[in-house]
């Protein structure tokens, strides 16, 4: 697999935003899961802005991160599928789910990717 110079700097910004974070549940580094996507999405075809919206795809969500860092880094292209990816804060789990679900009923293909 080729990776981009901007895919690279891709995932050197999520590993720098997500930093000594580990997931929840099996406290691996954060940053494996948005690499994955990232890789899982350039294995399927997608264009490189998806690739790298894919590794970002928690950046604002889940770091003091904010859209606009993104934006000045990767293209409105790239922050506007973060920013559809980005779960409002202080939602229970069950609102989560439903909001979710809505936003991504009419969503565009490469975000529901």
């Amino acid at each position: 697999m080729i990776f981009s110079e901007r895919i690279f700097k891709a995932i050197n910004f999520a590993a720098a935003a997500h930093g000594e974070q580990k997931r929840k549940v099996t406290k691996v580094p954060y940053i494996v899961h948005p690499f994955g996507v990232g890789m899982m999405l350039q294995r399927a075809g997608f264009e490189e802005d998806v690739v790298i919206a894919g590794i970002l795809h928690d950046v604002i969500e889940d770091t003091p991160v904010k859209a606009e860092a993104i934006r000045g880094s990767f293209g409105d292209y790239v922050g506007d599928l973060v920013e559809a990816l980005t779960d409002p804060p202080g939602l229970s789990y069950r609102a989560l789910k439903d909001n979710q679900y809505e936003r991504f009923l009419n969503a565009t293909p490469e975000v529901k990717a």
